[in-house]
């Protein structure tokens, strides 16, 4: 249990003063390193959910974080990204959209955070709701030791409303009308009428290189049958297949691949295995890694007969 990279860091949110992480049950909420932990050494690479993000309070130098509420603002409509975007200088997919939002409500210390759960990067292994706004219930007006509850997790069309928000006739709702792979979602948010408080609405970010051309590697470590596995990546605006591998012959072995292709293009990776058993963990210790100027897109080390992103 000590080896384990989940357990680990579990416990050092405990030391941090967070509590678990539930949905309909405790740890249950598997989007981040309070909920259920996984007996793997070196994954899944994953954080923390909205709630204790917002109250670690690692994020709070940018305008990145925002609080809505009746009396303040109380809409908002534009893209959410995740925290892996936050908006440091040395992190190359940065972006300056909003990673969290609470919905404040000032008569109760029971509050909701909105995040959108970018599975890419340090995040890339995230157990669920990958891609998806994501909305969290916790008390302590989350800067104390609270369990949370995940309540909701939406794709492009979804909607979650919060009847009598802060105990008035008032409701919350949170729409999402578009995924932008696994860059940010396109949000709006009202509290209440939403009428003269809402801010203006902004365009979602682009992927944003700082070049037209960016280098891509893959990195796959095979397990104890390489002859299994083959994956690509594709440019889906054109259909064009720009690096593949596989199948391999030599196990066990690290296979990198590399090349430079157009920045703002839409890319899908797919990683098959042929007998549908993936590289981990009873077959050797296989896994994968995709990455774009030099940082990781997506990693893993276990699926079955196929894994895929689009970004």
């Amino acid at each position: 249990l000590c080896t384990y990279l989940t357990a680990q860091m579990h416990e050092i949110g405990h030391n941090l003063n967070l509590a678990h992480s539930n949905e309909d049950g405790d740890y249950k909420d598997k989007s981040g390193m309070m909920g259920f932990s996984y007996s793997l050494d070196d994954g899944p690479l994953m954080c923390f959910n909205a709630a204790k993000s917002w109250q670690l309070g690692w994020y709070d130098d940018t305008d990145q974080v925002k609080t809505m509420s009746v009396n303040g603002v109380s809409s908002y409509t534009g893209p959410l990204s995740g925290i892996v975007h936050y908006n440091d200088s040395n992190n190359p997919i940065r972006n300056t959209n909003p990673i969290l939002i609470k919905l404040n409500q000032e008569s109760d210390s029971t509050d909701y955070y909105v995040t959108f759960n970018s599975k890419t990067s340090f995040n890339s292994g995230t157990a669920e709701g990958g891609n998806q706004v994501m909305i969290v219930r916790v008390g302590s007006e989350g800067k104390g030791y609270a369990e949370s509850e995940l309540v909701s997790k939406l794709n492009a069309g979804g909607a979650y409303t919060i009847p009598n928000f802060d105990g008035r006739s008032n409701t919350a709702t949170v729409e999402v009308s578009s995924i932008n792979d696994v860059t940010s979602a396109s949000v709006s948010i009202c509290i209440g009428e939403c009428d003269d408080k809402s801010t203006p609405t902004v365009s979602p970010t682009p992927h944003g290189c700082a070049t037209e051309i960016v280098d891509f590697e893959i990195d796959i470590v095979t397990d104890k049958y390489p002859n299994e596995i083959t994956w690509t990546l594709v440019n889906d605006c054109n259909k064009e297949t720009v690096l593949s591998g596989g199948p391999y012959s030599a196990a066990n072995t690290l296979h990198t691949i590399s090349a430079s292709v157009e920045c703002e293009a839409e890319y899908t990776f797919t990683l098959n295995d042929s007998y549908g058993d993936g590289i981990c963990c009873n077959y050797g210790k296989g896994s994968y890694e995709v990455k774009r100027g030099g940082f990781a897109l997506l990693s893993g080390t276990s699926y079955s007969s196929s894994e895929e992103i689009t970004f």
